[in-house]
């Protein structure tokens, strides 16, 4: 699994940019103009429950494991200039179904939103 947010080209067609977190490395990852680079940055994940912390004022992304920071993946993402955020299953070898459940509403988080930050709903 795979969590993150990405830039898509202006016709939706094509994912331009995007940052992301690893669920079975632990490592964030980002693709800038196809050219993609994984680096070591957090716990690995599969049933967990990850929460990301955008900062578009200082162009930061966190992600969090059960309401636990992973520390700044990424201080770049105002290059992407728009964000939405998404996530994908990338498993391989017949690894099984894969489901995600995305909260954008302060009522429906598990765990609290960090100092500072608004749910995606109240952006």
């Amino acid at each position: 699994m795979e969590t993150g947010v990405v830039l898509l080209q202006s016709d939706n067609s094509k994912i331009d940019k995007y940052r992301g977190y690893y669920g079975y490395s632990g490592n964030k990852v980002k693709n800038v103009d196809g050219s993609i680079v994984s680096e070591g940055y957090g716990s690995t994940y599969s049933t967990n429950t990850i929460g990301v912390a955008v900062d578009l004022d200082k162009g930061t992304l966190e992600f969090f494991k059960d309401g636990m920071s992973q520390g700044v993946a990424f201080n770049d993402i105002n290059i992407l200039k728009s964000v939405c955020p998404y996530t994908v299953n990338r498993t391989t070898g017949g690894a099984g179904a894969v489901t995600a459940v995305a909260h954008f509403k302060r009522s429906s988080f598990k765990y609290p939103i960090p100092e500072g930050f608004k749910p995606y709903a109240e952006v």
